[in-house]
């Protein structure tokens, strides 16, 4: 199944922060900054922080605080970039030919069963929203929230008009968007994009 899979692969990102993090922990110690109770909490926060769904007996506060702030990490341009890159470089299609791909007004988004594609990863993403803890975490995501469910929006219509564009051409959107400090993802960005990229 899909979803199973991404959650693993969530949970190995932890777990790799943990390895990277304990460096900077380990320097912090020795220089007195952090004592041995400090450290110990600071590398169960960072392993924990990827278990998205299940409660910890030792959710803390601010545990619960980095995994929002790794949640919102995945809004907005620097996210959806991240999410097409990791998607290309692991050999996923675009999209998955003969799955369903509605766009319901109501969230979350519906993701098809075994869905592992970078259009399933960008919707999974999406729906973390759900999970987020704070009501300032979800203020704080609201507008990047509005540029990932454009994004998916763009993709399923040119899906649909039976044009799929490669990652690379979302990609050099996105990144087209992000120069320009667009709030949106419209039709319009898309097309006028599309007339920038013709001209070249």
């Amino acid at each position: 199944a899909g979803r199973p899979i991404k959650l693993c692969q969530h949970r190995k990102h932890a777990v790799l922060s943990v390895y990277e993090a304990n460096k900077k922990i380990n320097e912090l110690k020795k220089t007195g900054l952090l004592d041995s109770e400090r450290c110990r909490e600071l590398r169960y926060i960072i392993h924990m922080h990827g278990d998205l769904l299940s409660g910890s007996p030792r959710e803390t506060k601010s545990l619960k605080i980095l995994k929002d702030a790794d949640m919102i990490d995945s809004f907005g341009p620097t996210g959806i970039l991240r999410n097409l890159s990791h998607s290309k470089r692991d050999g996923m299609p675009l999209w998955a030919p003969g799955l369903t791909i509605d766009f319901p007004k109501n969230r979350p988004l519906t993701i098809p069963e075994g869905d592992e594609s970078g259009l399933g990863n960008l919707q999974f993403v999406y729906n973390f929203q759900t999970l987020l803890i704070f009501e300032n975490s979800r203020k704080l995501a609201e507008p990047q929230l509005v540029l990932n469910r454009d994004i998916l929006y763009l993709l399923r219509q040119e899906i649909r008009r039976g044009n799929i564009p490669n990652y690379e051409f979302w990609i050099q959107f996105v990144n087209w968007a992000k120069e320009k400090g667009l709030k949106r993802f419209l039709r319009t960005n898309l097309e006028k994009f599309q007339q920038c990229v013709s001209k070249e």
